[in-house]
């Protein structure tokens, strides 16, 4: 600003209206810049968990063929890579419990959420060993719920 306009500026509304209308300035810039860089953490946040689960579930996947592969169910080898394999469910549920924690809490977008997981969460819930590989995990030998939000996100999904 030119110094005529400054020195017109306060003798017109006084050094105090001046200085608090610059303060609102300042104050509203700072705001957008704070709503920006979340909005970017939020994006960088939602990307980092679908990637962790995209990564736990090519992990299940690909043990599950290799397994698959294996003739002699009673070797070692089979024996070593199925427990390899109950590790990689177990480490797929808790990306998927983390993940549906953020979604319940709604620190991630639901809608983005649900288009990408609804489907999957649906099927892995169920407790059948022979269709869901991940009920070897998500329930215990009786029949229990062993991840609280995984199941809490289904039912969240549902009624959305």
């Amino acid at each position: 600003m030119s110094d005529l306009i400054k020195v017109q500026l306060i003798n017109e509304w006084g050094l105090s209206e001046v200085i608090a209308i610059l303060s609102f300035l300042i104050s509203v810039g700072t705001m957008i810049y704070t709503v920006i860089q979340n909005k970017q953490q939020d994006a960088t946040l939602q990307i980092s968990v679908f990637n962790e689960i995209n990564q736990a579930d090519n992990r299940v996947e690909n043990l599950r063929d290799e397994l698959d592969d294996i003739e002699d169910t009673s070797s070692k080898e089979y024996e070593k890579l199925y427990q390899r394999y109950i590790d990689s469910i177990r480490n797929a549920c808790n990306t998927y419990e983390l993940a549906c924690l953020m979604y319940v809490e709604k620190q991630i977008k639901r809608d983005v959420f649900k288009k990408l997981y609804g489907k999957e969460i649906e099927k892995m819930c169920v407790n059948d060993e022979e269709s869901n590989s991940y009920s070897i995990v998500l329930f215990d030998k009786t029949g229990a719920r062993t991840y609280q939000y995984i199941f809490e996100a289904k039912e969240m999904l549902k009624s959305e």
